[in-house]
């Protein structure tokens, strides 16, 4: 089956990229200095007021700037989500069999729920069968949240089944970390914060150890209670998919093979 165009979800304008960072480290310094003045009483911009106004002058509006332009770009990633979720159906899902972690051990993930817990997969889940959807930017989060919907219906009232949400988030953003997940936890139903594992890092890193390219940024796998993968595929929500890891998951469940599914990407 088709991968469709390679990368093409993925590609960013360089320049819009490096602002980005810019922004969030003007931001996530006004954030440090922020919390020093209120627990210690340290005042880095009246400090640096007694040696230079201008230089106070260009700490301000280095930080106005950047509000600017994180709230410009808040505004364009708004206007560009109804196009997005259009063109979507169009996207095939996939069986990545070229780049398949099946019957491998799943790589070391930590994050942190929306309830504010630490874990580590797959050590924390062993003992379950556990659907792990990993989304590798904003727009995928309705796929993954579809993905994991179907799941819950299916399987959620098994004590030896867990699932989890997994936005993965470039480590850059970390200085922007709690007001991210406040507005993760607004926009989540509070009985599904502990399904939620939010994931900063090396995307790339990430990337490889899963078997993850460029052309899907919505990824599924299944591990047993082992931590051993025994399902995997990528793209959007697809009904006839989501039987074929539903099938994955009963024997996983019940301890019988699972038939190898040879599509190419």
């Amino acid at each position: 089956m088709a991968a469709g165009r390679r990368g093409c979800m993925n590609k960013t304008n360089q320049p819009s990229n490096i602002l980005d960072k810019v922004a969030l480290t003007v931001i996530g310094a006004a954030g440090l200095q922020w919390g020093l003045g209120h627990l210690f009483g340290f005042d880095l911009v009246r400090l640096v007021r007694r040696r230079s106004t201008t230089i106070q002058r260009v700490l301000y509006g280095a930080l106005v700037l950047s509000s600017v332009w994180w709230v410009l770009r808040l505004v364009s990633n708004i206007g560009a989500v109804a196009p997005a979720r259009q063109a979507r159906p169009q996207e095939k899902a996939f069986y990545p069999v070229a780049h398949s972690i099946v019957d491998m051990k799943l790589p070391r993930i930590q994050g942190e729920t929306l309830s504010w817990k630490r874990i580590t997969l797959p050590d924390d889940v062993r003992g379950k069968v556990s659907l792990l959807v990993m989304g590798f930017s904003y727009s995928a989060r309705w796929e993954v949240e579809a993905w994991t919907r179907a799941f819950r219906e299916r399987y959620g009232s098994r004590g030896d089944v867990t699932y989890f949400q997994i936005p993965v988030i470039q480590r850059v953003a970390r200085l922007a970390r709690h007001y991210i997940e406040l507005g993760m936890q607004h926009r989540t139903p509070t009985d599904m914060w502990d399904h939620v594992l939010t994931v900063y890092g090396t995307t790339d890193s990430l990337r490889r150890a899963l078997g993850v390219t460029p052309a899907r940024d919505v990824w599924v796998y299944l591990i047993n209670r082992s931590g051993v993968v025994r399902f995997q595929c990528a793209g959007k929500y697809d009904p006839v998919l989501f039987e074929e890891l539903a099938a994955a998951t009963d024997n996983t469940l019940t301890g019988r093979p699972i038939p190898r599914l040879e599509i190419a990407e």
